[in-house]
């Protein structure tokens, strides 16, 4: 049995916890309650018990927006992100040659670039959700600012991943 990865698991909760805002962002443009209020209710009615269910049902939606997350990536979205990888000579040397500590922050880099991916994929349907909920309740000023913060966020987890993917095969081609 594989060892427990605390940053695996944190990154499919998180992920989880990304798709429930997207969520909670779809009622609160369809919705019949207003966000404040769901907020509010589970705020008041929060037990440990209730805490638990959400965070077990974070990380189940939190593996399955991990596989779509994984068939993007091979369909378009690593194409955008890196475009040189390892050889295959690369690839067998390392794999011939590599240490432990080095195989396990690699791991590292792929399971932070994963979580980048995920909430990247999730961040253009809630930014676009989340601007029009704020378009819908500020107006059209909060609602162009809130445009230009979302769009500096995607932009940051963009970049991010591209930087976790360039480690990630520095560290294939280093060894």
């Amino acid at each position: 049995m594989k060892d427990l990865d605390v940053t695996q698991v944190f990154c499919e909760v998180l992920t989880g916890l990304g798709f429930l805002l997207v969520v909670l962002g779809l009622f609160g443009l369809l919705g019949p309650y207003a966000v404040q209020e769901i907020v509010f209710y589970v705020g008041t009615k929060l037990t440990i018990a209730s805490l638990g269910a959400i965070l077990v049902a974070a990380y189940l939606i939190g593996t399955i927006v991990d596989a779509i997350g994984l068939a993007l990536d091979k369909l378009f979205l690593f194409g955008l992100v890196f475009k040189e990888e390892p050889s295959e000579i690369d690839r067998e040397k390392f794999w011939k040659s590599v240490s432990a500590h080095v195989l396990a922050y690699r791991e590292a880099q792929w399971t932070y670039y994963s979580c980048y991916r995920n909430l990247f994929i999730l961040f253009v349907p809630g930014s676009i959700l989340w601007t029009m909920v704020v378009w819908k309740r500020t107006g059209i000023v909060w609602g162009i600012v809130a445009v230009v913060m979302f769009f500096l966020l995607e932009t940051a987890l963009f970049v991010t991943m591209k930087m976790l993917v360039e480690i990630y095969y520095k560290i294939t081609k280093s060894v």
